[in-house]
């Protein structure tokens, strides 16, 4: 607890001024010397490491220890391969040429299961609460990708099997974003300006993310203050218990059998234990639209722009 006080303090002094290793690789994303028609056309994990690799070459902000630190916390993972093959992409673009473990579609029921897991068996009013959330659209979607994120971890692990699935598991995702903006009679055009911004935030915050569980507690620590309490957390437990909870969830993933999980997509998902007893009242709304849809300060989550 005394370490997480600490990080909290120094998180507070930093600020906006604070830089990880996401907001690293984030530059190296945006960077005009590192894009190209190749790259692009990547999955995400391998256009990851090999921007990062034409970003240490072509700029001299880093030192190769820097390099090889980075290189090692990407690749330390399995899910990252080397660049696929034409044949490989074009098995991928016609999918009637490569067969998968299980049938198709029962595993675009288990997609939109686990997407429902993420929006159905989680207590979004004890997270707002905890969080000292408003009650808005906004801090629904911070806690639904944060749920979606452990989910797409687990599912790294299944192969093609998992990519297959994550796929329909991010599109039930965006596919509600949707329909919750038309139920709330949110402009057509203010809704897609707010999605595009969404979209920005989801993948920064898959890298925070992803950085953090790789690394110690102060790393995800960081990701979770900055992407879930928006800097505005005053109390370390708060933020200790959500460190814990994360953790938590992803361990216990990994017991999850394979079969079910690819075919079912169910999860029962563990409590959250913070103690909100003492919140008692109804949760703040939004004051503007802009707000309901953005939250107070969009500036202050991890992005990458599209």
């Amino acid at each position: 607890m005394n370490e997480l006080f600490n990080v909290f303090v120094n998180l507070q002094n930093f600020g906006s001024n604070y830089h990880s290793y996401s907001n690293v690789l984030r530059e190296a994303l945006c960077c005009s010397k590192c894009t190209n028609r190749r790259i692009a056309v990547l999955p995400i994990s391998t256009r990851l490491v090999s921007v990062w690799q034409n970003h240490i070459a072509r700029n001299d902000l880093h030192t190769e220890s820097d390099a090889k630190q980075a290189l090692v916390r990407r690749t330390a993972e399995s899910i990252l391969h080397s660049e696929p093959t034409f044949l490989m992409r074009l098995k991928d673009r016609f999918s009637y040429l490569s067969r998968l473990r299980f049938n198709r579609f029962k595993m675009r029921v288990a997609g939109l299961n686990m997407y429902s897991s993420c929006v159905d068996g989680v207590d979004f009013v004890n997270f707002f609460k905890a969080c000292k959330m408003s009650d808005t659209l906004f801090s629904w979607f911070l806690v639904t990708q944060l749920h979606v994120w452990m989910c797409m971890v687990r599912l790294r692990q299944e192969g093609r099997e998992g990519k297959y699935l994550t796929h329909y598991l991010i599109l039930s995702m965006w596919t509600d974003i949707a329909e919750r903006g038309r139920v709330m009679n949110i402009p057509t055009s203010k809704m897609r300006a707010a999605t595009s911004k969404m979209v920005e935030q989801f993948h920064g915050v898959l890298l925070a993310y992803d950085e953090g569980v790789m690394s110690d507690d102060r790393v995800l620590a960081g990701a979770l203050w900055r992407n879930i309490f928006l800097q505005r957390c005053d109390d370390p437990e708060s933020l200790a218990n959500m460190v814990e909870y994360v953790r938590m969830q992803i361990q216990y993933l990994e017991t999850l059998d394979s079969s079910q999980l690819l075919q079912k997509g169910r999860i029962k998902w563990l409590p959250f234990k913070a103690n909100t007893s003492h919140l008692e009242g109804d949760l703040p709304k939004a004051l503007s639209l802009d707000e309901e849809l953005l939250g107070p300060d969009p500036n202050v989550i991890d992005k990458v722009p599209t």
